[in-house]
């Protein structure tokens, strides 16, 4: 059914594990038609995921196709992927808090358990890592 032996095998393992975990509702009547079609639906189950992920990619490449500001887009997610990079996870999750959410730095510090002037401190930080980046982007 799925054409391909490495999907085949995780078929099986996902029919195995299946298995061992419904054990105690198994009846020992008619195993083999029971691991038959345990496995074909498995199988089912994995191509209709695959269909929705090549869906959701049609979807994606639909979309940015003939869009003027797809490489606007793209700079701007390349920038922020440097202005982020080797930043500690939360950097990031206290920017968004701020400039996409808009919360206080109260809320902030009270949600990450940080305090206020950690809070202006980090943000400050990124701020001047921007400006920075800004400048050396005018300078060449």
């Amino acid at each position: 059914m799925l054409r391909d032996e490495s999907r085949a095998q995780d078929a099986v393992q996902e029919v195995f594990l299946s298995l061992v975990k419904n054990v105690s509702r198994i009846k020992d009547e008619f195993p083999s038609s029971l691991l038959f079609r345990m496995a074909t639906n498995v199988c089912l189950n994995i191509l209709k995921r695959e269909k929705k992920l090549a869906a959701k990619d049609d979807l994606f490449f639909n979309n940015i196709e003939g869009r003027d500001d797809f490489a606007a887009d793209l700079e701007a997610k390349e920038t922020i992927g440097r202005l982020f990079a080797g930043e500690k996870p939360d950097m990031l999750t206290l920017a968004i808090m701020r400039y996409v959410d808009k919360l206080t730095y109260e809320d902030i510090a009270a949600t990450l358990g940080l305090s206020v002037s950690g809070v202006r401190k980090r943000l400050r930080k990124l701020s001047e890592k921007a400006q920075a980046m800004k400048a050396d982007l005018h300078a060449s």
